[in-house]
């Protein structure tokens, strides 16, 4: 399939390598000048003429622009599959265009639900009551750094302990700044998942953890960089999107649905932090 391609950054050019070793042919558009692409890409400096030429989207811009993307995908006359990459859009008031984009595949690229890992760890706990999920990185490393503050850029933790069962409703917010935001997830009395995102730290670490009554102290899952979370996940976030471009599911992609839930937490999490 022609498969386009929108920003060309450090997760756009991964996707668009990945495209061509899954045997597509991407289509690269940016604003900026694109680099060496991957062998057997094509290059356009024109979004209508992407297009008219592709089955699929990815959208791999920042979050700010994810909206004025799409609807100007909408203005060149494309209505197809999208994949966005996370978090789905910037704003709640933007939800709506995306609730109203006429084809039923939007698949949001929270890519940490097809790292085998956290898949596994969903499923050793049939109904948990509490989670951890923590990220520490060092933030001036981080790729999208220039994009928004780590409550956005690091909300692949969040989407995981949602992913794994935790309530979309925030019940305590402890830090909020830029490059901070540690929180509360609350269901109901004994039911509390913590969310703990950390861009000041000098070393990496991604920590996942999950309990219930009958365990109670699960091992934790830990990763201590970037290189150990390991890059099989994106190439399968891209096949399953593929797969559900030619008519299977989105799940266990995280659909447009999920993504906006996402962001629904981050806007509590930025009002309970004023």
């Amino acid at each position: 399939m022609n498969i386009g391609v929108i920003g060309c950054g450090s997760i756009g050019s991964r996707h668009a390598r990945n495209l061509v070793a899954l045997g597509h042919r991407p289509w690269l558009y940016d604003v900026r000048p694109v680099g060496q692409p991957a062998t057997g890409c094509t290059i356009t400096n024109r979004l209508d003429d992407l297009a008219c030429h592709v089955e699929a989207v990815l959208i791999c811009t920042p979050a700010h622009t994810h909206t004025s993307v799409l609807r100007q995908l909408g203005e060149c006359g494309y209505a197809g599959p999208v994949f966005v990459e996370k978090p789905i859009c910037d704003t709640l008031a933007d939800a709506k265009y995306w609730r109203d984009w006429p084809h039923p595949v939007v698949m949001v690229g929270y890519n940490l639900r097809f790292h085998h890992a956290l898949l596994a760890l969903r499923a050793s706990v049939r109904r948990p009551t509490a989670g951890e999920f923590y990220l520490d990185c060092d933030m001036r490393q981080w790729p999208g750094r220039d994009y928004g503050m780590i409550l956005t850029e690091g909300s692949h933790e969040l989407d995981a302990a949602l992913f794994c069962g935790a309530p979309a409703r925030v019940g305590q917010v402890d830090i909020l700044t830029t490059t901070r935001a540690t929180f509360w997830l609350d269901k109901d009395i004994g039911a509390r998942w913590l969310i703990d995102l950390d861009g000041d730290c000098q070393k990496y670490l991604r920590h996942w953890a999950l309990g219930s009554p009958s365990q109670p102290d699960q091992s934790p899952v830990r990763f201590t960089s970037p290189e150990v979370l390991g890059d099989e996940m994106y190439l399968d976030e891209l096949a399953h999107f593929l797969r559900a471009v030619e008519g299977g599911p989105i799940a266990p992609g995280c659909t447009r649905e999920e993504g906006i839930v996402v962001l629904d937490v981050i806007e509590q999490v930025r009002r309970l932090g004023q």
